[in-house]
């Protein structure tokens, strides 16, 4: 059985790059790395997914792993479940965070849309840094940014891997032909006892033949002192069901990273 993409390149992408993983704040990335789409599995059918990133975060920098699954239990609904590790300043690695959660495309297949509209939500179980460290990093956090410390940095605004929180993205796509897609997310992350993040992911993806394609997207926060980061990438079908993907980015302010490097995979079963 198969996932019917929106375009001719197929929602399953699957690899063995490095180990298996899935970038922060809960996205579960079919065609994007740091975006979501609209489309989930059908019931009973579903996607693992992979991302390994590296970071250069200047003085420190951070390597991190995440493997998730994505799986349909009705129709247009999908259930999530993705970990995070990290490995930061040289630290060793560690585990960082659970998050469960719920992805849902908002638009019947029996409307003809030029666009189409998804929500994902979820609630990230971080494991609680250090009390010293985390105290430390509270006024970066309130400006969106990145604290510099003996253990890392503290990610915070909507790229926060540090807090249990709550998180929601709304998804808007549309195919601005029949080989490019446009994707846009309004993200809002609330960490426990703390006030609400906004940000924005906007990406565009281009297929240049059947098993191969190119894309570009950026996320950053709303906050003035935010984090900005834009990336290209390439995706390409190695056997059917089965696609690598790896993409090269650069920060657009000093809160993000000086540049990074992911990898990974979405394998439909």
């Amino acid at each position: 059985m198969k996932i019917t993409s929106r375009f001719t390149l197929p929602s399953s992408v699957s690899a063995i790059c490095l180990a298996l993983v899935l970038p922060a704040a809960a996205h579960h990335g079919q065609d994007f790395f740091l975006l979501d789409d609209t489309r989930v599995p059908a019931q009973s059918h579903g996607l693992a997914l992979g991302t390994f990133a590296f970071e250069d975060e200047g003085e420190d920098d951070t390597l991190s792993y995440s493997t998730g699954v994505l799986l349909g239990v009705l129709p247009r609904t999908a259930l999530s479940l993705q970990a995070d590790f990290m490995e930061e300043a040289g630290a060793g690695w560690a585990y960082r965070s659970v998050t469960p959660g719920f992805h849902f495309d908002l638009t019947p297949p029996d409307l003809k849309l030029p666009i189409r509209l998804g929500l994902s939500v979820g609630y990230q179980f971080a494991e609680t840094p250090g009390e010293e460290h985390h105290d430390s990093a509270e006024e970066a956090e309130e400006e969106g940014g990145h604290h510099h410390g003996d253990e890392g940095h503290e990610h915070s605004g909507i790229h926060n891997h540090d807090d249990s929180l709550f998180l929601g993205r709304f998804v808007l796509e549309a195919d601005l032909t029949p080989s490019t897609l446009l994707v846009a997310n309004l993200i809002s992350v609330l960490p426990d006892g703390k006030s609400a993040a906004w940000g924005y992911g906007i990406g565009l993806r281009q297929k240049l033949r059947p098993d191969f394609s190119l894309g570009v997207e950026a996320i950053g926060d709303f906050a003035s002192h935010g984090g900005h980061e834009i990336i290209g990438a390439a995706y390409w079908e190695v056997i059917p069901h089965l696609i690598l993907k790896a993409g090269a980015g650069i920060g657009l302010t000093s809160e993000s990273p000086d540049a990074s490097f992911r990898t990974g995979f979405v394998w439909m079963f």
